[in-house]
């Protein structure tokens, strides 16, 4: 077992090794939880884990594997965000008020999860209720930066090899940046694409659902199992399938927008030289385009949205007392009092026809991608007072799939991350994509290992 060094694996790998019978599945859980003792007290990333009850998941998949039973994701070890509902471990949202506090079900995604085969590892970090607040993670490659929002937790216990895989959700941009920030391959699929019953809902327009992995090929292994499937859902199905099919040539958009002066001058200029480099394939057409004008409010439009919701939906944490929340959501509380209430729905109103235009924009220009940075830079500073100055709320607000690719390095070491984009539905194709640059030898075929260092100012593998 020692040879394959299995934390190392992505989930494809470990699924190969396990049906040629090279190791079994208790290797795998106990090399994953070795991980995890060795490296969780420094990067935080659990909120809550059970070795006993990963072992007898694992005995379980034995059973079943002994029985010839195929499952797309037979004893793979998966973290689950702090805000689905689990019913072994507890659910407590990153907040005081749900401390301790157990639903006693599973999330439909974590079921669909569990039916795959999969062993729920753990309930990692969250941000309080999934907001802005940090969270008690770590990030992998220096500790006095931040790791992303609310899903850093996930992101960071793939990032260090805790776990191959894990869940994550985002309403603005908390499974993409966690991902740039942590050095990870991240989706956000297309909104509506992945049920939200049983997860924390701050809003209804905007809460998604996706995942972190180390490789493309387990990505599309996650899309496949937690997506929703089959006739009772023909308007996503043949949205699906029109997208569908090999291209002789990918049609690339990099996109000039209001964000451009605030991003870091590293990262133009790595956007840049890959954007030289994609020109010389024969596969691929570059284009450079605007944004479209309506995309230049996405963020005043996102907070009109995004604090009223919040503020209605955890009104029982709001009322539970100033010592329950932190004091950024009392102040995203108090701002949603200054909008009023009949506005909400002339906001959703202009998500409508921002995603409308979005869409547009795509099919006018016959654009199949667009290539953009995951984060205006790098992680910053924990102390630092924001980091939201990218492009993921319009994407989230749009409804498209993103997919967060392990890209860029800057100058000080940290990663950063290049940002997929297509039309809403158009998944598998963002997919078949990354395959396309793999086999060029234009992405990492895996992301790095990190794994955090007190003393280092980057993370080192071990």
């Amino acid at each position: 077992m020692n040879q394959y060094r299995l934390h190392e694996r992505t989930a494809t790998e470990l699924m190969q090794l396990l049906n040629n019978a090279d190791v079994t599945f208790l290797d795998v859980a106990n090399s994953f939880v070795e991980r995890t003792r060795l490296l969780d007290p420094l990067v935080h990333a659990w909120a809550s884990i059970n070795e006993e009850y990963i072992f007898t998941q694992a005995n379980k998949m034995n059973e079943l594997f002994k029985q010839k039973i195929q499952l797309p994701l037979l004893g793979m070890p998966i973290g689950i965000k702090d805000i689905f509902n689990t019913e072994f471990y507890p659910t407590q949202k990153g907040s005081l008020a749900w401390k301790n506090y157990r639903s006693g079900n599973d999330a439909r995604c974590v079921s669909y999860l569990r039916q795959a085969g999969a062993i729920i590892f753990g309930k990692t970090d969250t941000a309080e209720l999934a907001v802005h607040a940090n969270g008690n993670t770590l990030n992998p490659y220096n500790p006095l930066h931040v790791t992303g929002s609310s899903s850093g937790g996930s992101a960071a216990a793939v990032s260090t090899a805790m776990v191959p895989l894990a869940l994550g959700s985002q309403t603005g941009g908390s499974i993409i940046r966690p991902g740039s920030w942590c050095g990870v391959y991240a989706m956000k699929p297309s909104f509506g694409l992945i049920p939200r019953t049983g997860v924390l809902k701050t809003t209804d327009t905007l809460d998604s659902i996706g995942f972190f992995s180390r490789c493309v090929e387990d990505l599309k292994v996650m899309l496949d199992v937690l997506r929703i499937h089959g006739i009772n859902f023909p308007i996503q199905e043949e949205k699906i399938k029109s997208y569908s099919g090999v291209k002789k040539k990918w049609r690339v958009g990099f996109c000039n927008h209001h964000l451009m002066k605030q991003t870091k001058t590293y990262v133009q200029d790595s956007l840049e030289k890959l954007k030289k480099v994609l020109s010389n394939l024969d596969g691929v057409e570059v284009v450079v385009l605007d944004l479209p004008e309506s995309t230049t409010r996405c963020h005043e439009l996102h907070r009109r949205i995004y604090h009223p919701c919040l503020a209605y939906y955890l009104k029982t944490e709001c009322d539970m007392g100033p010592d329950k929340i932190s004091d950024i959501l009392k102040e995203i509380f108090e701002d949603a009092k200054t909008i009023p209430p009949e506005d909400y729905k002339v906001a959703l109103h202009e998500q409508a026809l921002l995603a409308a235009d979005i869409e547009q924009f795509f099919s006018k220009n016959e654009v199949d991608v667009i290539l953009m940075n995951s984060s205006d830079g790098s992680a910053p500073y924990i102390s630092e007072p924001s980091f939201h100055n990218d492009l993921n709320p319009l994407w989230t607000m749009a409804w498209l799939p993103v997919i967060n690719v392990p890209q860029f390095t800057c100058p000080d070491g940290l990663p950063f991350g290049l940002q997929v984009i297509g039309p809403r539905f158009s998944d598998y194709k963002l997919l078949t994509f990354l395959e396309y640059l793999k086999v060029n030898k234009m992405i990492p075929q895996q992301s790095e290992i990190a794994s955090i260092s007190m003393t280092q100012p980057q993370g080192l593998a071990v």
